[in-house]
């Protein structure tokens, strides 16, 4: 009994142990390039040099987002990517771009290194882009959050060039909902 119980435990999806399946309403955020907890490929890494002088060894392809059932409300989207493990646990923030308008539901794979989609906020390396993965050569992975926010503000209302902090303080007491993947990467 003990280990039919161990695996049926095994099989069960991770939804229905905890509590039921998501409800279909739920503002949600996929990708079909990765599911969520994967490994990142090497095409979404950083390119360039790293800060100990190493190539980052990647592609910078952003990957594909799909988003559905944004609230009712939902004026444009902001999107972030966000690696809390990097430089010494003060994190390091890869993506900051806003002002996509309400009647988007996708990037495609790419999508975020091209200018015009969206506003750019300014990362890391003060790109108004992706910037992919880029973690020091040898280390444990890092976890790269990619968080969508649905908002009740049209765009063109954000001045553009925004940090991830900034961004925060300038949507404090607008965010409708938001969603996340976590993604790992390591060289």
């Amino acid at each position: 009994m003990k280990h039919a119980l161990t695996a049926l435990l095994l099989l069960a999806p991770l939804t229905a142990l905890a509590g039921g399946t998501p409800k279909p309403t739920a503002f949600t955020l996929v990708s079909p390039d990765l599911h969520d907890g994967a490994i990142m490929k090497t095409e979404n890494a950083g390119v360039g040099k790293a800060a100990d002088g190493s190539e980052c060894g990647g592609q910078n392809v952003s990957p594909a987002l799909l988003w559905k059932n944004a609230p009712a409300g939902t004026q444009s989207f902001a999107i972030t990517m966000f690696d809390p493990d990097g430089q010494g646990m003060n994190g390091v923030s890869h993506w900051v771009s806003y002002d996509y308008p309400a009647t988007m539901t996708h990037l495609s794979r790419g999508d975020g290194t091209k200018e015009g989609i969206a506003v750019g906020g300014s990362n890391m390396r003060k790109l108004a882009t992706y910037f992919g993965p880029c973690p020091p050569v040898g280390g444990q992975y890092h976890h790269y959050t990619i968080q969508i926010f649905a908002l009740s503000i049209p765009p063109g209302t954000l001045a553009p060039g925004l940090t991830r902090a900034e961004l925060a303080t300038a949507v404090a007491g607008k965010v409708l909902a938001q969603t996340s993947l976590v993604f790992r990467y390591t060289r």
